[in-house]
């Protein structure tokens, strides 16, 4: 069985969307559960979400440099039980914090909407309470936002993740490309997870973690966005 590190980082041309899927089904099946109050750390070389440290890891310290507020904001809103949003400029600096006391949405005001759309410098990053990689609405609204960076945090009982999509040189691809591409494998991985989860063979948990990661890497290798998870786990 692929070790989880390959099977989150691999592209698997070779081995098309179902070989995608069992690698990520059977990596996430091997995940330990959490642990309360361990230290932890990402991964040997993820230093997107650890640019304050010299060697990628992610300790329970103060985040350093330009990036420091970016991380310590979704530190604080990574296991909160509703949606909060958190804009970012080229700086580092945080320019808007929102939230609607809703566990599924957060609703972004016109003006917001429109600064993030001429400035094209802005990066968003929000929680996700049960732990999934992007929704379609999350990509729309990058789009729609014209945002340099959108990210998503959240936690389950496999652990921490963080999901990174960057906005590619030639900008976002229109909205009805980003509809085809997700449609295209939706129901695919609905197929492949079903009859697995009903079964018995994998939990809930996994189930929902390896659609949305799935799901979300197959539309971005679609779309030819760059996407990322990183997953931050206990210190052996």
């Amino acid at each position: 069985m692929l070790r989880y590190e390959k099977a989150i980082g691999a592209d698997f041309v070779d081995e098309g969307e179902d070989g995608l899927l069992d690698a990520i089904i059977g990596a996430l099946e091997k995940l330990p559960e959490a642990k309360p109050h361990s230290r932890d750390y990402h991964l040997p070389g993820e230093h997107d979400q650890c640019d304050h440290s010299v060697t990628g890891e992610c300790v329970e310290e103060e985040p350093q440099g330009e990036r420091a507020p970016l991380f310590k904001g979704e530190r604080d809103i990574v296991s909160k039980p509703v949606e909060h949003v958190l804009l970012f400029d080229a700086n580092g600096r945080r320019k808007y914090a929102l939230g609607d006391n809703n566990p599924n949405k957060v609703t972004i005001p016109e003006d917001v909407i429109e600064y993030s759309r001429v400035s094209g410098a802005l990066t968003l990053t929000h929680n996700h309470p049960n732990g999934a990689s992007f929704s379609i609405q999350d990509i729309l609204t990058a789009r729609q936002m014209n945002l340099a960076e959108l990210r998503v945090v959240g936690k389950s009982s496999l652990g921490k993740f963080t999901y990174i999509l960057k906005r590619p040189e030639n900008g976002w691809p229109k909205k009805e490309k980003i509809w085809e591409a997700y449609l295209k494998y939706r129901g695919t991985i609905q197929d492949a997870l079903v009859p697995r989860y009903k079964s018995g063979l994998i939990s809930k948990t996994v189930a929902e973690a390896a659609f949305s990661h799935a799901l979300s890497k197959l539309t971005a290798k679609e779309l030819g966005l760059d996407y990322r998870m990183i997953r931050v786990r206990s210190r052996a």
